[in-house]
C-alpha cells in the first residue's frame, strides 16, 4: 500500500511556507505523493468550517513540481465540468510534461457545491452527464489521434493539443465520490477510484461492486483503489469503539491501516488537521 498526503492548501492555515514545506517534508519522509483539491471559490457550508483560502490547483501542482523531484502529484479531484475540455487538456498535458511525467489526476463531478456552480455559470443539474462526456473528449484529445468531438456538451473542431502528456496516453484517471455513480464512471472510463472516508468494511463492499462493475464493462484491467483519510488526531491513550478511523493512539492508526490494506486499498491519501 502506497501513502500519500494532503497539502495544506485549505483550511484557515493555508499559506505559501505550510504547502511548501509539507511537500519538501513528504518527499523527504518517502511518502509516494502529495495531494491538493480543486476549489475556485468559497461559499457556505465550507467558508466557516474550513476558511476562505482554497489555492488554485494547476497552479500550485506547478509550483510545487519544480520544488520537488521524485514526489507524485496528485489532484483530488478535479472538477470535470468547470473547465472547457480544451483548457483542461492543455493544463494536464501541460503540468505532466513540466513535472516529468508525476500527475494522478483525480477527477469528479463537483458533487453538492452548488453555490461554485453558480459562481462559475456551469449548470449544476448537468454535471453528471457534462463530466462523463468531458472524459470521453479528453481522452481523444490526449490519444494522439484526435480527429474531433462532436458531443451534446461540447463540440471541438480537428485541432492540434501538443504537447501530449507525458504519460501516455494520458496520466493515471481516478474518480473521487463514494457513490455508486462514481464507481460505475471509474469502471467505464478510467484507471482508479479514489472514495473518501470510509471505513475498511464498506470499502471492501465497494471494492467488489467496483471490480463487478469492470467486468460488466468489459474490461479486464485491475484499477487502482485510493482512499482519501479522514483528518488524522493522534492521542495519547486509545480511543473508544465509536472513535472515527485514523483517530486515536498510534496503534489503534496502524490497526486501520492494516485492516484498509487487507480490504484491498491500493493507496492512502492522509490528512492531518
Amino acid at each position: 500500500m502506497r501513502f500519500g498526503i494532503a497539502v495544506p492548501t485549505y483550511l484557515h492555515h493555508a499559506q505559501r511556507d505550510s504547502i511548501v514545506n509539507a511537500a519538501l517534508r513528504a518527499e523527504a519522509l518517502g511518502y509516494d505523493s502529495i495531494w491538493v483539491p480543486d476549489h475556485q471559490v468559497t461559499g457556505e457550508p465550507f467558508l466557516s468550517r474550513m476558511g476562505p483560502h482554497w489555492f488554485e490547483p494547476f497552479v500550485t501542482l506547478s509550483y510545487l513540481a519544480a520544488m520537488t523531484s521524485r514526489i507524485k502529484l496528485g489532484l483530488a479531484v478535479l472538477v470535470v465540468p468547470y473547465r472547457h475540455p480544451v483548457f483542461t487538456a492543455k493544463l494536464v498535458s501541460t503540468l505532466d510534461q513540466l513535472s516529468g511525467g508525476r500527475l494522478i489526476l483525480g477527477v469528479g463531478s463537483g458533487g453538492d457545491v452548488e453555490i461554485e456552480f453558480k459562481a462559475l455559470g456551469v449548470p449544476w443539474r448537468a454535471r453528471g452527464a457534462v463530466t462523463d462526456e468531458y472524459l470521453v473528449a479528453l481522452k481523444a484529445m490526449w490519444s494522439g489521434k484526435f480527429m474531433g468531438f462532436d458531443g451534446k456538451h461540447c463540440q471541438i473542431p480537428k485541432v492540434n493539443i501538443n504537447p501530449l502528456p507525458r504519460q501516455r496516453t494520458h496520466p493515471p484517471l481516478w474518480v473521487g465520490g463514494n457513490s455508486r455513480v462514481a464507481r460505475r464512471r471509474a469502471a467505464q472510463h478510467c484507471d482508479g477510484w479514489h472514495p473518501l472516508r470510509l471505513t475498511p468494511p464498506q470499502l471492501k463492499a465497494a471494492i467488489d461492486d467496483l471490480r463487478a462493475l469492470t467486468k460488466r464493462y468489459g474490461r479486464k484491467e485491475r484499477l487502482t483503489v485510493s482512499l482519501q483519510s479522514e483528518f488524522i488526531r493522534i492521542t495519547d491513550k486509545p480511543l473508544g469503539k465509536d472513535r472515527l478511523t485514523h483517530n486515536g493512539s498510534v496503534q489503534q492508526i496502524a490497526d486501520d491501516l492494516r485492516a484498509y490494506r487487507h480490504a484491498g486499498l491500493d493507496h492512502i491519501a492522509q490528512r492531518f488537521a
